[in-house]
């Protein structure tokens, strides 16, 4: 009871009011088709986020569909689109708007604009020369010369990106398959130390 009341009374002091920020979701359908800038080298890498520049015409709004960032210390109970929950009333969310910044959710869908082919979208062109770059540094670093010849090997990575001013990428890797060489143990800790020490290391849909 002493440490909730410490979150209740101080906690968030020197943070202001806000104690999440808050980001509108537009499904990117993979089941349309594939229409990037450079379609070979991205095809290769498997980059959805290159490749799929088609979203659907709205934009899902606040509180529906939405994933949040918080401060651990002004929530108490938090829900999946939303934080449920503050340490106290004069807390709340910060709604950020779709032009700052936006959740790009890759998906089969069959919701709405289910029979158009939606907007372009190439936000996402802004970060591609990186984005390859750091896939290719990391296909290297695993020894995947060939991605196609080997992608059996390589079990599915899933991911959401949410991008903003910032660039900011956060990567939820499950990665190498028990059929890879020994040898490749010392490359996948080398891996965890990349993406441990440097989180604009950037994943892919393999």
């Amino acid at each position: 009871m002493k440490h909730l009341d410490r979150l209740r009374t101080g906690s968030t002091r020197s943070r202001g009011t806000r104690g999440a920020f808050l980001f509108r979701n537009a499904f990117f359908r993979i089941d349309w088709p594939d229409e990037g800038a450079d379609r070979s080298a991205d095809e290769q890498l498997r980059l959805k986020t290159l490749l799929k520049l088609r979203r659907e015409d709205e934009i899902w709004p606040f509180y529906q569909r939405t994933k949040y960032i918080l401060v651990p210390k002004a929530v108490l109970q938090i829900g999946i689109h939303y934080v449920f929950e503050f340490v106290h009333s004069g807390i709340n969310h910060k709604e950020v708007p779709a032009d700052v910044a936006l959740l790009h959710h890759y998906r089969e869908w069959s919701g709405n604009n289910s029979g158009t082919l939606g907007v372009v979208d190439k936000e996402m062109l802004r970060f591609a020369d990186p984005l390859r770059q750091s896939v290719r540094a990391v296909h290297r670093t695993l020894g995947l010369v060939d991605i196609k010849s080997r992608r059996r090997d390589i079990r599915r990575v899933e991911f959401s990106v949410v991008y903003s001013i910032g660039a900011a990428h956060t990567w939820d890797i499950r990665l190498i398959d028990r059929r890879l060489p020994r040898e490749s143990n010392s490359k996948k800790t080398e891996m965890s130390r990349m993406l441990t020490h440097n989180p604009k290391v950037c994943g892919t849909a393999l």
